[in-house]
């Protein structure tokens, strides 16, 4: 027969792995989480840069769609980030004005854009001869406050897109 002190350590230990495995289920989603289903989910949609083709040398603009896929409304505004891989390299050598994001609710979709001229939010992308890798960011984290938005999921805030920028006729 067990002693009393066993069954108090056995019924800890159950305890204890009762709740490692509910939080195991809750974060792969098969429970489900009230936090999680009532947040905003933001994602990028419709990358395009017009004209098309892009030719070095001559004014273009970067357009995008930003949505909000979750359940629930933003309570506030937020920033959208345009990256560009200058040289195919990797890395992301140019970067856009962010972009004010307004609170958008569930369902809802706004447009940014950014131009290499204009009175647009602007980006400082003189294109050369080539592939280039252009990266959109929703939801950007920032110090501001006023701009940060809690989300259901933040690992599909960005969406990526190839541009081919030929010679300039």
């Amino acid at each position: 027969m067990l002693s009393r002190r066993t069954h108090i350590t056995i019924i800890v230990i159950l305890t204890l792995l009762l709740a490692a495995a509910l939080a195991v289920a809750r974060g792969k989603g098969l429970l489900g989480s009230a936090t999680s289903a009532s947040l905003p989910d933001y994602v990028v949609e419709e990358i395009r840069v017009l004209p098309s083709p892009v030719q070095a040398g001559n004014p273009y603009t970067i357009h995008a769609v930003v949505r909000n896929l979750g359940a629930a409304g933003a309570t506030r505004g937020s920033y959208v980030q345009v990256s560009i891989d200058a040289d195919n390299d990797g890395d992301w050598d140019t970067l856009g004005i962010p972009v004010i994001l307004a609170a958008l609710p569930a369902g809802a979709s706004q447009e940014v854009r950014w131009e290499n001229g204009g009175e647009t939010p602007q980006v400082d992308w003189q294109p050369q001869v080539g592939m280039h890798r252009i990266r959109i960011c929703a939801a950007i984290p920032t110090e501001d406050a006023d701009f940060q938005v809690q989300e259901a999921d933040t690992l599909n805030n960005c969406s990526e897109t190839t541009v081919t920028v030929l010679t300039k006729e």
